[in-house]
């Protein structure tokens, strides 16, 4: 069983999950399953702890209070980031791979948040 993460924190269902890394309930739960996300079967459901989720993510703590809170919103996508500034997703990745806005690979995908957006836009005006 995980620990509770904080304190009356909802475990995490895998529609939250697929909102969160724009994939289908099928890939998550086959994640799930198979131990790539840990998980746990919960009344017939997987569900995981956002603990989990940040780990699984590869950050080094999980984030607290406000942070943590914005940390939960879903990602954005190399497609979404490519549609938002109207550029091709081979610049996307390509501002991925040099650091230029921040994200993480997550099996073998790129993701950022609204966040790393928003510093990105700030670095590009200044």
């Amino acid at each position: 069983m995980y620990e509770q993460q904080e304190k009356d924190e909802p475990l995490v269902g895998v529609n939250s999950l697929a909102e969160r890394y724009s994939l289908t309930p099928g890939t998550i739960r086959t994640w799930l399953r198979s131990g790539i996300l840990p998980g746990q079967h919960v009344r017939g459901r997987w569900a995981t702890t956002w603990d989990t989720v940040f780990a699984f993510e590869g950050r080094v703590a999980s984030p607290r209070g406000e942070a943590r809170e914005a940390a939960k919103r879903p990602f954005w996508t190399v497609e979404k980031v490519a549609e938002h500034f109207g550029r091709p997703t081979t610049t996307v990745r390509e501002w991925f791979r040099k650091g230029t806005l921040d994200g993480r690979k997550i099996m073998d995908e790129w993701y950022t948040d609204a966040i790393a957006i928003r510093d990105f836009l700030g670095r590009r005006r200044a």
